[in-house]
C-alpha cells in the first residue's frame, strides 16, 4: 500500500491530476503501476507483469526495491 509520495508530481498522477511535467503517455503508464504498487500485499506480488523487472537495490538502497516504467 502507498503512504507517502516524495515527489509532487508522482502523488498528482496516483490522484488522476494531470501533470503538466510529465508527458502523457509516461503518466498512463506511472498511474498504472502506482495502482499495483498500491494493491500489492506481498514485494512477490510486482514480480508479475515480467516487464516490472522487480529488483531489490545494493548498497545504500539495501531493503528497497525498484520497478520500472518505461521499457
Amino acid at each position: 500500500m502507498i503512504k507517502s509520495f516524495k515527489d509532487k508530481e508522482t502523488a498528482k498522477i496516483f490522484k488522476r491530476i494531470k501533470s503538466l511535467k510529465l508527458p502523457t503517455d509516461i503518466q498512463r503508464i506511472a498511474l498504472r503501476k502506482l495502482v499495483m504498487l498500491h494493491a500489492a500485499v506481498f514485494i512477490n506480488d510486482l514480480r508479475v507483469p515480467p516487464s516490472n523487472h522487480l529488483e531489490q537495490l545494493k548498497g545504500n538502497k539495501k531493503g528497497t526495491y525498484s520497478i520500472r516504467i518505461n521499457d
